[in-house]
């Protein structure tokens, strides 16, 4: 009943200080994989990852259905836009390119490709979209 509900209501998120309207399509395919409940691309796999290594998860990607990049992680309060304004199709596996560092990988099908964006200690993720190259990624 309460994913019926929030389908048919605009449920108001507070994202980074602003107050943003977000409303589930019917196409979207509602999950709970990680703190909050958040509504994904069908077919989409919501990427939880450990980056720390010591067994819980840290923070989750995800693919909306506008294409959209989200994260979530324990603190965020729910579903926060990937900066850059990046759109993907699937999430791929992160990987840690260099101590303390993070790096996302998304999917993109038209035209096929992979793309980055990385997290650096003390600044937090870049914004920028990078794409995958031989030898990165």
């Amino acid at each position: 009943m309460k994913v019926r509900l929030l389908r048919l209501l605009t449920v108001p998120l507070v994202l980074l200080g602003s107050l943003v309207a977000v409303t589930a399509p019917a196409s979207a395919t509602p999950a709970r994989p990680c703190w909050t409940t958040g509504d994904f691309k069908p077919g989409t796999t919501v990427r939880k990852v450990d980056w720390d290594g010591n067994g819980t998860i840290d923070e989750c990607f995800g693919i909306a259905p506008d294409r959209t990049i989200w994260h979530e992680w324990a603190t965020s309060r729910g579903w926060v836009q990937m900066p850059g304004g990046g759109r993907a199709d699937d999430t791929l596996p992160s990987q840690w390119p260099a101590p303390g560092y993070r790096r996302v990988v998304v999917y993109v099908a038209n035209p096929k490709s992979h793309w980055y964006q990385d997290f650096v200690p003390g600044s937090g993720w870049t914004g920028h979209w990078y794409r995958c190259v031989s030898g990165v990624c």
